[in-house]
């Protein structure tokens, strides 16, 4: 497996907007809006985040009609989180990539 790693041409790097957003979650000086100015830049992330505030899991009388509301409704914690692993799922799809199972 280490060989395989070694000799692989090409590792699947995490996506540089989920880096930046995993790093500024954890910043305890970060504001809603800063993580919001990040989210805003990946239209898929915007919409999955989006999609999940409106779901009935995190029903509202009212629509979250911002990323700064969403982030504010989650919490950093679950936004770190869903970055994390939508971008892991994205780098990392299941089966097969470039010689890595």
């Amino acid at each position: 497996l280490l060989r395989k790693i070694v000799d692989s041409d090409s590792l699947p790097s995490l996506s540089p907007i989920a880096i930046q957003l995993v790093e500024l979650a954890s910043d305890d000086r970060s504001s809603a809006p800063d993580l919001a100015a990040i989210i805003e830049k990946d239209p898929s992330l915007a919409t999955r985040l989006l999609k999940l505030v409106g779901s009935a899991f995190y029903a509202r009388p009212e629509r979250v009609s911002s990323i700064s509301q969403a982030v504010v409704l989650l919490g950093f914690k679950k936004v770190r989180v869903m970055a994390l692993s939508l971008s892991l799922r994205d780098t990392f799809p299941m089966g097969e990539h470039g010689g890595m199972d």
